[in-house]
């Protein structure tokens, strides 16, 4: 019992979000840009091929900030977006570390920045000025793709806060407890 509360059963949707971050020093610019994006079933960013993620079914949330651009700065929510890509390359990703780098067929997932990229894809399009686009994989363009480009240097899992831990051990606590208590009473 306590197991079906505490873990996902491979039926069961795996929710999880993770922070995005992009630097525009690759390209010569200022502009940064740092997100939270969530997802309704983690597991989709396995699954092999080209990926379209659908908004409010695959990608539940997303919240972006992008400053010191020279044009298209500001906060942006999924409402601004029509579409995101993804392409795993054949990885099967170890969800508690880092995305960037990790091993896929085609090289170190994220370092192959062009439309026909190797080593995976993750792109989020627009629905036009001043939210950002994609020009490329793992490039994130300002102002609907007439601003700065930045690439992806992060895409990291949010870390499940200590008072969830504190809570499921409180939990499994109280169970053992009780069931300690019914076996003395009978």
């Amino acid at each position: 019992m306590a197991g079906t509360l505490l873990a996902a059963t491979p039926a069961q949707a795996a929710p999880m979000s993770f922070f995005v971050d992009w630097s525009g020093s690759s390209f010569n610019n200022s502009a940064e840009a740092h997100g939270i994006l969530s997802f309704a079933d983690a597991e989709i960013l396995n699954a092999p091929g080209d990926q379209f993620l659908l908004l409010g079914i695959d990608v539940t949330d997303f919240s972006l900030t992008i400053s010191g651009a020279d044009s298209g700065n500001g906060i942006f929510s999924l409402a601004d977006f029509s579409f995101f890509t993804w392409n795993s390359a054949g990885a099967t990703f170890d969800f508690a570390a880092e995305f960037i780098g990790q091993a896929t067929t085609g090289g170190a997932w994220g370092s192959d920045q062009n439309w026909v990229s190797t080593s995976g894809d993750f792109n989020i399009f627009g629905l036009g000025a001043p939210a950002p686009t994609a020009p490329m994989s793992f490039v994130l363009q300002t102002n609907d793709g007439t601003g700065n480009k930045l690439s992806l240097t992060s895409f990291r899992p949010v870390p499940v806060p200590g008072a969830v831990w504190l809570f499921g051990s409180a939990l499994v606590g109280l169970i053992g407890f009780g069931r300690q208590r019914l076996d003395n009473a009978s």
